[in-house]
């Protein structure tokens, strides 16, 4: 299994319209529904989350909270992959409108994602993760 990180690239309002560059954008809001605008918008690196009792932003008071993160996935070559989630928490993983993974785990642990056939090129990618514990996690990985 290797990081998605590898292969999630980020296109914004910032970039050329044909631009890409690693990364993703994540919506992160107070409580654990993803209703009304989030409290805090960034761009980050990773899809990753590993909090031991804080809050994922300081716009974000301490206690249940919500994050969306929202990319395009490029697959390097067509063929059948395989998502997995180290996670505390309840993660969500949709590529290209299916859902791929679906998994809650009140402590640290794996989830497996279903198999997804892509082709070669990028596909639309939506993480979603809801912590309703003072410590949440979510690592996601790939193989293929």
């Amino acid at each position: 299994m290797q990081p998605l990180a590898a292969l999630v690239l980020m296109a914004g309002p910032a970039l050329a319209q044909d631009e890409l560059r690693p990364g993703a954008l994540a919506e992160v809001f107070a409580g654990s529904a993803m209703d009304g605008p989030p409290a805090a918008r960034r761009a980050e690196t990773d899809v990753h989350v590993d909090l031991e009792g804080a809050s994922p932003d300081l716009r974000v008071p301490p206690g249940p909270f919500a994050v969306r993160w929202t990319a395009r996935l490029l697959a390097p070559e067509d063929g059948t992959y395989r998502l997995a989630a180290f996670l505390r928490g309840g993660a969500r993983v949709v590529i290209a409108g299916r859902v791929v993974l679906d998994s809650s785990r009140a402590e640290d642990g794996w989830a497996d994602g279903e198999p997804v056939r892509l082709d070669y090129g990028e596909h639309p990618l939506a993480v979603e993760l809801r912590g309703t514990e003072p410590a949440a996690r979510l690592g996601l990985y790939w193989s293929s």
